[in-house]
C-alpha cells in the first residue's frame, strides 16, 4: 500500500473513531429536550465544535440534524482531498451521495414547511464537483421543475421516473 494510502486509511480510521456510540444514542434518548441533547453532543461527544452556544437559533430536530450532517460533510471533505491523491473510488462516490443528498432536499422543499427541508448545502468542495446547478434545483417550485433541472445531469432518468402524470411526485 502506498504512503497516500495509507494516510487516507489513517484518517478514515481517526473519523472511525470519532462516530457516535451506542451509549451515546442511549444517553440521548434519555434527554428531555432537543436542548438537552444539543449539550450532549457539544460536551460528550466529537462534535462538540458545531454545537456552541448560538442564541440565535432555536434548537429543534432538523437543526441537531442540519449541525451533524454538515460537520459529517466537512469531515467527509478532508478524506475525500486525501483519496483524490490515491485515484481510488471512494471520492467519485461521495461526490454522487452528495449529490443524491441535495436533489433528495430540494423534493422535500416542495413538500415540506419545515425552515430546515431544503437546508443542505454541500460544502463548496463538493458543489464545485458536482454536475447540478443548486441555484436552479433549489428555485424549483414543482416537481417537474425540479425534474427540469436535472434534464442534464447522470440523475434526470432516474428522477423522472418519480413524476406523475400530473406533473406531481408519484
Amino acid at each position: 500500500m502506498s504512503k497516500s494510502a495509507n494516510a487516507v486509511l489513517a484518517r478514515v480510521r481517526a473519523m472511525y473513531g470519532k462516530r457516535l456510540r451506542t451509549e451515546d444514542y442511549t444517553n440521548l434518548l434519555s434527554c428531555s429536550s432537543y436542548a438537552e441533547m444539543a449539550v450532549y453532543l457539544k460536551n460528550k461527544t466529537s462534535y462538540g465544535d458545531i454545537f456552541a452556544p448560538n442564541a440565535g437559533m432555536e434548537i429543534t430536530p432538523e437543526s441537531i440534524e442540519f449541525s451533524l450532517n454538515k460537520e459529517m460533510a466537512n469531515r467527509l471533505q478532508k478524506i475525500c482531498t486525501f483519496e483524490r491523491m490515491v485515484d481510488d473510488k471512494f471520492y467519485d462516490y461521495y461526490i454522487l451521495k452528495s449529490d443524491i443528498t441535495l436533489i433528495l432536499s430540494a423534493a422535500r422543499a416542495l413538500v415540506s414547511f419545515a425552515s430546515l427541508a431544503s437546508s443542505y448545502m454541500p460544502s463548496g468542495f463538493f458543489s464545485e464537483r458536482s454536475a447540478l446547478n443548486i441555484t436552479e434545483l433549489y428555485n424549483a417550485k414543482s416537481a417537474a421543475q425540479l425534474i427540469e433541472a436535472l434534464r442534464h445531469t447522470r440523475y434526470y432518468a432516474a428522477a423522472k421516473k418519480f413524476i406523475g402524470a400530473d406533473g406531481m411526485f408519484d
